[in-house]
């Protein structure tokens, strides 16, 4: 089902919020707003703001397929 559109009230919170948050944070977090959170194929959630454990990750969308790693390749 999709979801509605948040009211101005709820917009202004949720960025307040991720800008605190964002001006806090310290390494390893990050934090993000208006991302999918992806726990399965069937559920795909969508909070408000993320924080969470940014080492040892790299961006790369979920649709990109998975690259081999250097010195994996055959002939390498």
């Amino acid at each position: 089902m999709p979801r509605s559109t948040t009211s101005l009230w709820h917009d202004t919170v949720r960025d307040e919020l991720h800008f605190a948050l964002w001006t806090a944070r310290r390494a390893p977090y990050a934090v993000r707003s208006g991302s999918h959170v992806l726990i399965d194929q069937y559920n795909p959630p969508r909070p408000d703001v993320i924080v969470y454990d940014n080492s040892g990750l790299t961006a790369r969308p979920a649709s990109m397929p998975q690259l081999p790693q250097v010195g994996a390749m055959s002939g390498s």
